[in-house]
């Protein structure tokens, strides 16, 4: 998991910004931080125009007054899909099938799905089926 850090910048009018859309920020940003944002060793900061201007060098500067960096964490999604796949499988009894076009589903007599049927005539059911 490699950090991934994200900018919000605020604008304003002479160089100053709203205040209780600071606050609001800077709120929602410490309830990110405590859902989670933690766990990746990065909280959330505020930082002056100076700084937004060295991250975005190409924005136009004139309204830009303060801002957040917050930070989120990158992953390779397709290990994670394969991860969750694979536990699914393995310890929970579902069924997967790859490059299988499905054409309709199954159900039990209580409605719940219980398999799917396949575009080439077989079908596929988990363990617990």
């Amino acid at each position: 998991m490699q950090p991934l850090t994200f900018l919000i910048p605020l604008f304003g009018k002479g160089g100053v910004v709203d205040k209780t859309l600071v606050r609001a920020f800077s709120a929602a940003l410490w309830g990110y931080d405590l859902a989670g944002g933690w766990r990746i060793g990065k909280r959330h900061r505020k930082i002056k125009a100076a700084e937004i201007q060295a991250h975005l060098p190409t924005l136009r500067s004139e309204r830009v007054v303060a801002g957040f960096l917050y930070y989120d964490a990158s992953t390779d999604d397709a290990r994670l899909t394969l991860s969750v796949l694979r536990t699914a499988v393995l310890e929970h009894g579902a069924a997967a099938a790859n490059y299988a076009a499905v054409t309709g589903f199954r159900r039990g007599a209580d409605g719940r799905i219980t398999g799917a049927a396949l575009a080439d005539g077989t079908e596929i059911r988990p363990a617990w089926s």
